[in-house]
């Protein structure tokens, strides 16, 4: 605020050489170079003095014109970093969630395989029933906590603004927590969704075997 009022300062102070009478002169007849005497109608030339502080006051406002401007260049230097930073991260947890989605899938193809290696080999009677069933439980297990007790939140920190006071701060939901409690909803479905194959199959298997 005290820069703006130095910006808002227009007049100076002078006397008429003609009729002596003290005059404001303004900031747009300075940088003409002449004022009007309004009383006596008297052409003046503005005064040294006041030309050496307008000047002075004019390398003065550039100056905090700079200032100003250097200070919003770091501000926006300060919220780029940020952002790339912010980046970054999420790039971290995408490679993170896809790793994991990998892995994920390699472990129900795994799991497929073996049962189809299973019951190829026409397995002693139960085999299929117990491992479709730890499937199937466990499936149902994992989904369960992945749904019910998987957190998804995040602790964020409150940034402190001058003018503005504390934003942010408490705990959000992460996106990427979300996806990852997604994946293992899905991942645990699957594998419970397998297991009730195994035990269909391992059913049928029977009775055609009894009769």
């Amino acid at each position: 605020m005290r820069f703006l009022g130095f910006l808002r300062r227009e007049s100076y102070e002078a006397k008429c050489s003609h009729c002596r009478v003290e005059l404001q002169i303004e900031r747009s007849e300075i940088q003409t170079g002449r004022y009007v005497c309004p009383e006596c109608g008297h052409e003046n030339g503005i005064p040294e003095t006041i030309l050496i502080e307008f000047k002075r006051n004019r390398a003065e406002e550039q100056r905090k014109l700079k200032e100003a401007e250097d200070r919003e260049k770091e501000r926006k230097q300060r919220r780029l970093a940020k952002q790339q930073a912010l980046e970054r991260e999420e790039k971290e947890r995408r490679r993170i969630r896809q790793e994991e989605m990998e892995r994920l899938r390699q472990l129900d193809q795994e799991a497929a395989s073996g049962s189809s290696r299973a019951i190829a080999r026409a397995s002693p009677k139960g085999s299929l029933t117990i491992l479709g069933s730890l499937l199937l439980v466990g499936g149902l297990c994992v989904a369960a906590y992945f749904f019910f007790v998987y957190d998804t939140t995040v602790s964020t920190q409150s940034t402190y603004i001058p003018g503005y006071g504390a934003l942010g701060g408490g705990r959000v939901h992460n996106i990427g927590l979300q996806q990852d409690r997604q994946l293992g909803c899905i991942g645990g479905l699957i594998a419970a969704a397998v297991g009730a194959v195994m035990l269909i199959v391992e059913s049928k298997i029977h009775s055609s075997s009894d009769t």
